[in-house]
């Protein structure tokens, strides 16, 4: 089995153990949600990450507290990390330039042009002395022609640092660093230490993380760990979702129906001009429908199916002549359920809309 984590809106962190013959029958996605209703309630369902603490390479496992570190660093990296503006995305704001280099950025990348030694960017973390004794892990991707271009941390007593060996791409550039005990400030910075032939660096998505705050003293992991675990778009994240199953733009539309920002319009002809999904679902569950319908004689039809064959009509609560508004319909499937067909039709000619259509399972 694998172990699943989904991180609330408030971080908490809830946990269920799914089989692994579910990834290998594709319905894995369909049983995290029930997983988590049924076990853990309604609000722990709407979004979660899903991450498998197999892949990470300890073989001991993991604590609850470790796996919330995780999963916190790797969905909101952005939140964890002590730098300002670290994915450039409001320009060089919070970056100091050395008198030696120029620098810009623009579409999330910073370019340093160094014109003697030393050029680069540097960041003074704030409360600085705060970091003492605290291990630090810092990452960059960094893009240059040289190994004498670095990434630091530098505490005021001594400095780490760590070049790339990759010189043709983009490169993960990681440094570990215990503060020192009489550290005066603490810098993140990337250094060119060439003497000539200086050329452009480029630098994307660089963070700064306190380990021990996030891990807990004698519990950091290691750099190699770090550069897996904080490492965004990483295999090891199975996926992030939203639990979500009505998607709208998959509606097989008839000649007479529209989709436009969300909302279904059918100017339909006659009656039963249907506009059509199929979407995959758990036998023995519950689960909540809910659309906006205008149109006196719109409505929805829901069936469930068997291979494709209707074994249970569902359509107490969204039948016709009713008026307009929000309807929401909550079945559970029988026993022999693999699929629902969702109909949004008419009985009669005239302009019908569907919009705010949700299903998502339910306790």
């Amino acid at each position: 089995s694998i172990k699943l984590y989904a991180l609330t809106n408030n971080n908490t962190l809830v946990s269920a153990n799914v089989a692994t013959t579910n990834v290998l029958t594709g319905s894995l996605k369909l049983q995290i949600f029930n997983t988590l209703v049924n076990e853990k309630g309604n609000a722990f369902a709407e979004n979660f990450t899903l991450l498998d603490l197999n892949k990470l390479g300890r073989t001991n496992g993991f604590s609850d507290s470790e796996a919330l570190s995780i999963l916190k660093g790797i969905k909101h990296i952005k939140e964890l990390t002590l730098l300002t503006n670290g994915d450039f995305s409001n320009g060089t704001t919070g970056w100091s330039t050395t008198a030696s280099a120029s620098v810009n950025a623009t579409n999330n990348e910073l370019t340093i042009v160094p014109i003697a030694l030393y050029g680069g960017v540097t960041q003074t973390l704030p409360n600085p002395t705060s970091y003492k004794n605290h291990i630090l892990y810092t990452k960059a991707l960094l893009k240059t022609t040289s190994n004498q271009v670095i990434l630091y941390i530098n505490d005021g007593v001594s400095q780490s640092g760590l070049s790339a060996t990759d010189f043709t791409q983009y490169q993960l550039v990681s440094v570990k660093r215990i503060i020192d005990s009489n550290a005066t400030t603490c810098i993140v910075k990337i250094q060119d230490n060439r003497t000539s032939n200086w050329d452009s660096i480029y630098v994307k998505d660089i963070v700064c993380i306190d380990l021990t705050a996030l891990f807990g003293a004698g519990n950091e992991p290691t750099q190699a760990q770090c550069d897996t675990w904080f490492s965004q778009g990483s295999n090891n994240l199975i996926g992030s979702y939203n639990t979500e199953l009505f998607d709208i733009t998959k509606v097989s539309l008839t000649a007479n129906a529209s989709l436009n920002n969300s909302v279904i319009t059918l100017n339909a002809t006659s009656g039963y001009q249907n506009n059509t999904l199929f979407i995959p679902v758990l036998p023995n569950n519950k689960y909540e429908f809910k659309v906006n319908k205008t149109g006196f004689n719109g409505y929805v039809d829901i069936r469930g199916l068997y291979n494709s064959v209707i074994s249970q009509t569902i359509t107490v609560g969204l039948g016709t002549s009713q008026a307009d508004g929000q309807y929401t319909l909550t079945f559970i499937t029988n026993n022999n359920i693999n699929n629902i067909r969702i109909i949004l039709t008419s009985t009669s000619s005239g302009t019908f809309t569907f919009s705010n259509i949700s299903l998502k399972i339910r306790m």
